[in-house]
């Protein structure tokens, strides 16, 4: 991925997944991420360690379901 500048200032990759999560209360949240290995970690910390339920990663550009363990989806990182 080529780095994008601004001036002389570094700008930070646009975001393009966006994993979303329900918490014990009822609340939905969600968290914006660049790259697909950051967003793939955290949506799996949130699944396994407990904390979440219903915690899916979806492409921003096209709406795709990239992880969502509760209903057996999860595209090879390769694919994101």
């Amino acid at each position: 991925m080529a780095e994008q500048t601004n001036g002389d200032y570094l700008v930070w990759p646009p975001n393009r997944y966006e994993v979303r999560w329900e918490i014990p209360d009822g609340g939905v949240q969600s968290e914006a991420y660049s790259y697909p290995t950051w967003a793939r970690e955290a949506a799996r910390k949130l699944h396994e360690g407990g904390w979440a339920t219903g915690v899916h990663v979806v492409r921003l550009k096209d709406g795709q379901m990239l992880f969502d363990p509760g209903h057996g989806v999860e595209v090879p990182i390769d694919e994101w």
